[in-house]
């Protein structure tokens, strides 16, 4: 065997070393890529339960608190009734129905007071609609705006992330396929003699920069995309 031969076979086989470490380094990178995409989903389902369960936390506080204002409303009738019935029997003479009307309406305001602390809706002219119907989606976002990491959970962005990184794991594998060719192409000129390796070789090199330019291009398509 001739000095060049031997020089030949050893850039083969050093040749040969680099594919396979290429090969095994894209196998780790897409699985790494593909633990990630796991994460992000997982990341989506819990991002989706935390936001509808604080949704429907704070659509149960709305409906609460014009609960207490509707309350509040009709205590505010009641009083206006009975401080008019108290006025009449006065004037009628009639002091003790009077006056047990006018103590009913104490009562009714206190509790008014305290059924008014409870909702700021409650009194309040800036949750009427223009009809005299409550403004609840008003107040919603009023209280999703006090716990804004919860209103601005977006699990879509996961999801999105998600799918991105499962295509670029699929697409890091895909470059295993060409690689495994090279090997071949390698592996042939290191069996081969004559001429044949020669070409064997180059086909193996062109194969093996070819796959290494496609996963810069994914690799870069990863950070961009």
């Amino acid at each position: 065997m001739s000095k060049g031969t031997r020089r030949f076979e050893t850039i083969v086989t050093m040749s040969m070393a680099v594919v396979a470490l290429l090969a095994a380094l894209v196998v780790w990178r897409a699985a790494v890529v593909n633990s990630d995409a796991h994460t992000f989903d997982r990341k989506v389902l819990i991002d989706t339960i935390r936001a509808r369960r604080a949704y429907l936390e704070d659509l149960d506080l709305v409906y609460q608190e014009a609960r207490y204002a509707i309350h509040y409303e009709t205590g505010q009738v009641r009083i206006q009734e009975l401080a008019s019935a108290a006025s009449s029997w006065k004037r009628q003479g009639k002091t003790v129905l009077g006056a047990l009307a006018e103590t009913e309406a104490y009562w009714y305001s206190l509790a008014a007071e305290g059924v008014k602390a409870m909702s700021p809706m409650a009194g309040s002219a800036e949750y009427r609609r223009q009809d005299g119907s409550l403004d609840l989606e008003k107040r919603l976002k009023e209280i999703q705006a006090e716990n804004p990491d919860l209103r601005d959970l977006a699990p879509e962005d996961s999801a999105r992330n998600a799918d991105r990184l499962y295509r670029q794991s699929r697409l890091l594998l895909l470059a295993t396929i060409p690689l495994a060719f090279s090997l071949v192409g390698l592996t042939a000129a290191q069996v081969l003699d004559r001429r044949g390796r020669y070409l064997f070789f180059a086909l193996g090199i062109a194969v093996f920069l070819t796959s290494a330019v496609y996963l810069a291009l994914v690799e870069l398509a990863g950070l961009f995309i």
